[in-house]
């Protein structure tokens, strides 16, 4: 989201969105101007975020629907939809007219662990990533290097926890170290 809405990196396409540049280039926000600061802080409204198997109902599309006609102050409004397997029929019948004419500067994201649960005529137009568990060792290097660059001592019993292959895992149990060393 940040890439999307970033007035001084460059945009999603990895254009440089820094004036007179036009340089392809991976998309990456600058960190410093307004957009990147209020999504570092909390406080951007260009991503919201949902949990369709708790919003997973025709009410909460109809309040999407009327959000997306409201103009932002961003260049770019992502909602993400997680767990978008828990939607309703209803719910995904609702979408699929906003998907098909998307208001301008809108964008969807559906995060399923179901994906046989969304609707075919949902998937046909958009892209599908499939993201696989990372392996333990990976998880045990990135521990080390932020271990590393935070200056957080991080203990053998730390690093040989089963993480199950996820980042949040391994996140939770930084912070737990961290919490000891405090």
């Amino acid at each position: 989201v940040a890439a999307l809405n970033c007035e001084g990196g460059s945009d999603i396409l990895g254009i440089s969105t820094t004036a007179g540049a036009a340089t392809a280039t991976e998309a990456k926000p600058c960190g410093a101007c307004t957009s990147c600061a209020l999504l570092r802080d909390g406080r951007s409204t260009a991503m919201i975020e949902l949990d369709a198997a708790s919003n997973g109902l025709i009410d909460d599309v109809r309040r999407i629907q009327e959000e997306v006609q409201i103009v932002s102050a961003e260049k770019w409004r992502v909602y993400v939809l997680d767990e978008a397997h828990g939607l309703s029929q209803k719910a995904w019948d609702a979408l699929l007219k906003l998907l098909e004419e998307p208001p301008p500067g809108v964008m969807f994201v559906f995060c399923t662990t179901e994906v046989e649960k969304v609707p075919d005529t949902i998937m046909s137009p958009g892209f599908s990533f499939g993201l696989r568990r990372v392996s333990h060792a990976a998880v045990v290097a990135r521990l080390r290097m932020i271990s590393a660059e935070q200056q957080i001592p991080c203990t053998a019993d730390v690093l040989d926890a089963p993480l199950d292959g996820s980042e949040s895992d391994s996140d939770r149990l930084m912070r737990k170290a961290e919490a000891a060393n405090l």
